[in-house]
C-alpha cells in the first residue's frame, strides 16, 4: 500500500499499473488510455498524507485499511478505503476496495 501511495504521489504510473491485479476493476486492457488516465489523476492531485490504520493477511489474500489526505483544485479531502490485495508470483497486487469486516 505504501509503495502504491508513493507511486501516485510521484506520478510513477508504471508502478501503479504493475501492482494492480489483472482481475481488478481498475485494470484496463488499453494501456495507453490507462496510462493517460493515471497520469492525469496524478498531475491533478496533491497527495498530502497516508495513514495505514490496519493490515491483515490470510494466505495469499491481504487487506489494508487506510486514510489518505488529497487535494484537488485546492480542495483538501480525506479518503478512507479498505483495500483487498492478492499475492501473485510473490508480489502483492491491488484487487479492489471492499467493505470493512464487521
Amino acid at each position: 500500500m505504501r509503495s502504491r501511495y508513493t507511486a501516485y504521489a510521484a506520478g510513477d504510473v508504471r508502478h501503479i499499473m504493475a501492482t494492480t491485479h489483472p482481475d481488478s476493476p481498475h485494470h484496463q486492457p488499453d494501456l495507453l488510455a490507462w496510462t493517460s488516465e493515471l497520469t492525469t489523476f496524478c498531475q491533478q492531485t496533491e497527495f498530502l498524507s497516508l495513514q495505514v490504520q490496519s493490515t491483515r493477511t490470510e494466505g495469499v489474500e491481504g487487506w489494508v485499511q487506510f486514510v489518505v489526505q488529497l487535494s484537488q483544485s485546492s480542495q483538501a479531502t480525506d479518503m478512507q478505503e479498505h483495500s483487498h490485495f492478492l499475492q501473485m508470483d510473490g508480489r502483492w497486487l491491488y484487487l479492489s476496495a471492499v467493505s470493512p469486516p464487521e
